[in-house]
């Protein structure tokens, strides 16, 4: 696409607008190289930006990239669905939570069916929210004693919506979610 910025709507603006209809790579054309120009495309998901008088050499190159990084995105996007829905719809209540203030990362809709609470009802609370006060304290020294790895904690207790108390039985691993030390939790139902 070249860059020419004419009246109206310019060719950045129009890079913008064209994901959302279609998904295709776009490589930037221009013979303007101001700093200025080069950045506003750098704010696009665009997948290269070429000076006209690069040569065709340098063009085609530019172009089998594009549609390369372009294939790997669609490959990424499709794997990220794959585990998202994996995660969404494994038959099995999990959780996500972060280590350091036990604050909800993630949750299943299982775990919502389980517990009775609503997916945003679960993301805002603790894990400590759903257990009953008097395993509080056992639970600070599981979360401090947390190792990596694999760990079967054993039986749990969780305290629903409705206030029933069901037994469950907990493993764990320790995972890295956005950069955040946390634990992915499988809780299963005694």
């Amino acid at each position: 696409m070249d860059i020419g910025l004419g009246s109206g709507m310019d060719r950045a603006q129009a890079a913008k607008k064209i994901p959302e209809k279609q998904e295709v790579p776009i490589v930037f054309l221009s013979s303007r190289t101001e700093r200025e120009i080069v950045d506003r495309t750098e704010a696009i998901t665009s997948y290269g930006y070429i000076v006209k008088r690069a040569g065709e050499i340098i063009l085609l190159a530019a172009m089998r990239m594009a549609f390369r990084l372009h294939e790997e995105r669609r490959k990424v996007v499709e794997s990220e669905k794959r585990y998202r829905d994996m995660f969404e719809s494994n038959p099995h209540p999990i959780w996500v939570y972060r280590l350091q203030d036990l604050n909800s990362l993630a949750v299943n809709d299982a775990a919502v069916h389980q517990n009775g609470y609503s997916k945003n009802e679960l993301l805002s609370m603790k894990i400590s929210d759903i257990r009953p006060s008097e395993d509080l304290g056992r639970l600070a020294e599981n979360v401090r004693n947390v190792k990596p790895g694999l760990d079967d904690a054993g039986r749990w207790r969780h305290r629903k919506k409705n206030g029933e108390v069901i037994d469950v039985r907990i493993i764990s691993h320790t995972i890295d979610w956005a950069g955040q030390a946390s634990e992915a939790v499988l809780a299963l139902r005694n």
